[in-house]
């Protein structure tokens, strides 16, 4: 057999594709929890926007 195989291993490209796996699981999550974070920010803003809304429109009628 010569000497001048070129290219990856098994074992090498099974590693990389293992590392990828597990960074990309990680970063999904993150993800998921930096949406459901701004998801609650954002029904928050709707909540009290709703609430204060009517008051705004009487207390600017009245000025």
């Amino acid at each position: 057999m010569s000497e001048n195989n070129k290219g990856f291993t098994m074992v090498e490209l099974l590693t990389t594709i293992t590392i990828m796996g597990i960074l990309m699981a990680v970063r999904i999550s993150a993800v998921f929890i930096y949406i459901e974070k701004t998801g609650k920010q954002a029904v928050d803003t709707i909540v009290s926007t709703a609430y204060a809304g009517p008051y705004l429109q009487i207390n600017l009628s009245k000025g």
